[in-house]
């Protein structure tokens, strides 16, 4: 599953420029599955994570399984600095992507 290409994420045009949505913690762990998934790290809860994202209502254990997938992928991935940054750059295009900040601000058009 690509997390950028299944038809059910909001419209980057469709998303409001006036304020940026807020993010639960819910929301930053499911982001952190979809950039695993981007770097080639196949997490588990895809699918949920994109459920969490689109606000639909999830199990609390669903939630805390996210959780877990997300410590685990972090995990494999801390101990290299270029790993961390290319994490953190992926993380912020979904967190644009998802409304969580305005594009101008993540590309520097302030």
């Amino acid at each position: 599953m690509d997390p950028n290409h299944d038809g059910k994420l909001p419209s980057p045009d469709a998303k409001s420029s006036l304020s940026p949505r807020s993010m639960t913690y819910g929301d930053g762990q499911a982001i952190i599955l979809l950039v695993a998934e981007r770097m080639g790290l196949s997490p588990s809860h895809l699918e949920d994570a994109m459920r969490q994202l689109r606000r639909e209502v999830i199990h609390p254990m669903t939630g805390a399984a996210i959780e877990k997938e997300a410590m685990r992928v972090s995990n494999s991935i801390r101990h290299d600095v270029s790993l961390v940054r290319l994490a953190n750059d992926i993380s912020n295009e979904f967190k644009a992507k998802f409304g969580f900040v305005p594009a101008p601000y993540m590309t520097g058009e302030q």
